[in-house]
């Protein structure tokens, strides 16, 4: 995973608008970290011996800051693609 200050810099955490959110995760999948449009990191951790998905770390969004996570559009995208290869 990236470092924090890293993370900030990113392109794509740069170009992000009011509303948006960039989640990166460690290779593990025990560590998420969201990046705000404003360059806030919040840090979320897995519960022991389990990983992250999408929607556990939705859910642990969805009560702490009362908004919902969507995969964008490219991230989508990405994941047809690699699913048309297999």
């Amino acid at each position: 995973m990236n470092k924090i200050h890293a993370l900030r810099g990113d392109r794509r955490a740069i170009a992000l608008k009011r509303g948006e959110a960039l989640v990166a995760f460690n290779r593990k999948l025990t560590i998420a970290r969201i990046i705000d449009c404003v360059g806030g990191v919040h840090t979320y951790y897995a519960e022991p011996k389990t990983v992250f998905d999408i929607q556990t770390l939705s859910e642990l969004v969805d009560r702490g800051f009362w908004m919902q996570l969507t995969v964008g559009g490219q991230a989508r995208k990405t994941a047809k693609k690699l699913k048309i290869a297999a």
